[in-house]
């Protein structure tokens, strides 16, 4: 699907992924509705992508609340008059520590944001979605969505419903003009992802800009953004992003009942990048 003169709705898109997937896509010739929790990196979002020429339409909300989300589908409809292509960019992640150490609020919690977001966001999108000549809805899921992983039951819980989500839903779209595109993403620098995760549970401390550069395989949110926006284009259905995500996929389709064992050196290694731990 090209992207100019299409209307595209992006969530997170405050910054990290969400921004540089809002820029790729006004400098394709697309017009923006972004939606992020945050107003202050949501209005540098703007202006950024207003700077390479798109027209933009911003709301702050939580993605979590269904009655927030429909409210802000409706805005983009009187806005634009449709709606081409919805992006469910919007997450969040976890601190690594154990299961019994996670509080069920914060399991609610990223749950709702990492999973239910998506499929509020969807849901409310998809009958105007129907109505184009061609459409997209891009999952922006993650590679722990394929591989369950110790201290990171929450988020894998999350993902993995979320990529169930996106298969059946595309399954469900075949014989209509709406493609559904499945990201897969490993580490990524220039997010906020660990920062938003203090926020939701309450102020442990953050994985740092240079542990997230000393973890192995990691690709920065712009070249995520520009394959994402390149699947899109293409019409992809499913992508991987950066040789970690790539080599997880790899390893579970081969070793289906062995790969925990396989990569469990690989997780712990990740555990003491983000814990400090020894």
């Amino acid at each position: 699907m090209r992207l100019d003169q299409k209307v595209i709705a992006i969530t997170g898109a405050g910054m990290g992924l969400g921004r540089e997937l809002a820029l790729k896509a006004a400098r394709a010739g697309a017009s923006l509705a972004l939606a992020d929790l945050r107003q202050e990196p949501l209005m540098e979002t703007e202006r950024m992508a207003k700077e390479a020429g798109a027209q933009v339409a911003t709301s702050v909300l939580d993605i979590a609340d269904g009655s927030l989300v429909q409210s802000w589908v409706d805005d983009v409809i009187r806005e634009y008059g449709h709606v081409d292509g919805f992006i469910s960019n919007a997450g969040m992640g976890l601190p690594w520590r154990y299961l019994e150490a996670t509080p069920m609020e914060d399991l609610r919690r990223i749950v709702d944001v990492n999973m239910w977001g998506a499929v509020q966001g969807t849901l409310a999108f998809l009958p105007h979605l129907k109505e184009r000549p061609e459409s997209s809805i891009v999952i922006v899921s993650s590679a722990a969505s394929m591989v369950a992983s110790a201290n990171q039951v929450g988020y894998s819980m999350s993902k993995f419903g979320l990529r169930a989500f996106a298969e059946g839903l595309r399954m469900e779209m075949t014989g209509t003009g709406v493609r559904v595109l499945l990201v897969l993403p490993g580490a990524m620098l220039g997010t906020d992802f660990m920062r938003n995760a203090v926020e939701a549970v309450g102020g442990e401390a953050a994985t740092s800009g240079q542990e997230m550069a000393a973890m192995p395989f990691t690709v920065t949110a712009e070249k995520a953004a520009a394959k994402i926006v390149g699947a899109i284009q293409r019409n992809q259905s499913r992508i991987t992003i950066g040789m970690d995500a790539a080599v997880m996929s790899g390893i579970v389709r081969m070793f289906p009942s062995s790969y925990i064992k396989i990569l469990q050196p690989l997780v712990a290694k990740y555990e003491k990048t983000y814990t400090g731990s020894k």
